[in-house]
C-alpha cells in the first residue's frame, strides 16, 4: 500500500548563469545537456573520489534545485559548494520554506496517477503551487506547506495511507533505494 508522509529533504536553489558549468565541474554529473524538466543524481566528491554529499539536480530553464537527502546535507553543500564559487555566477540558497513529502510504495504510482499528480522517473513538473519529482518508487512533492498538505491529503483521499519517516524508511528499503 502507497505511504505518503512528510520527508526530511532539503532544497537548494542554484541560480546565476554559471549554474550548470560550475556544478558540472564540481559533481559527477554531466548537466550541460540535461534537459529542463529532468532530474539527475549527482555527487560531490573529494580529491581521493570518496562522497561527500549526494543530492539530485532537478533543471529549470533558469535555476537549478539540489533536492538534499537532509538538511545536513543542504547545509553543506551551501557551505562547501557555495563558497567555493570564486570568480563563477552561481548562488547557493538554501529554501528553507519548502516543504517537502514523499509517497511510497507498490502502488504509489497508480495512487500518484489517480491524484492527477503522476509524473514520470527522472522528471518534475510543477502546478505553480506543487513541484513534483517522479521516483522509480513514487513521487516527491515540494512546495509552501499548505500547498503540499492539500497534496498530501488528496492522496490519501484516493488510496494513500497517511505515515511518517519510519514509513517512507521501510518503503525505500522494500524497494531497494540507497539511503544516504
Amino acid at each position: 500500500m502507497a505511504v505518503v508522509a512528510p520527508a526530511p529533504l532539503a532544497l537548494v536553489e542554484v541560480t546565476g548563469s554559471d549554474r550548470v558549468t560550475y556544478l558540472e565541474a564540481v559533481t559527477s554529473q554531466a548537466l550541460a545537456d540535461a534537459k529542463p524538466f529532468t532530474v539527475r543524481g549527482a555527487l560531490h566528491l573529494d580529491v581521493h573520489g570518496a562522497p561527500l554529499q549526494q543530492f539530485d539536480v532537478l533543471v529549470h530553464p533558469e535555476r537549478l534545485w539540489l533536492l538534499c537527502p537532509t538538511a545536513e546535507v543542504a547545509d553543506a553543500v551551501v557551505s562547501v559548494l557555495g563558497g567555493r564559487t570564486f570568480l563563477s555566477d552561481a548562488t547557493f540558497t538554501r529554501r528553507d520554506d519548502v516543504a517537502v513529502a514523499s509517497l511510497r510504495g507498490d502502488d504509489a504510482r497508480d495512487v500518484a496517477a489517480a491524484a492527477g499528480l503522476d509524473v514520470a522517473p527522472a522528471h518534475w513538473d510543477s502546478d505553480d503551487e506543487v513541484v513534483r519529482v517522479g521516483r522509480a518508487a513514487g513521487i516527491d512533492l515540494l512546495g509552501d506547506g499548505d500547498a503540499v498538505d492539500a497534496a498530501v491529503a488528496h492522496l490519501v483521499e484516493v488510496g494513500a495511507r497517511a505515515g511518517d519517516a519510519s514509513d517512507l524508511a521501510d518503503a525505500r528499503i522494500v524497494a531497494g533505494e540507497p539511503a544516504w
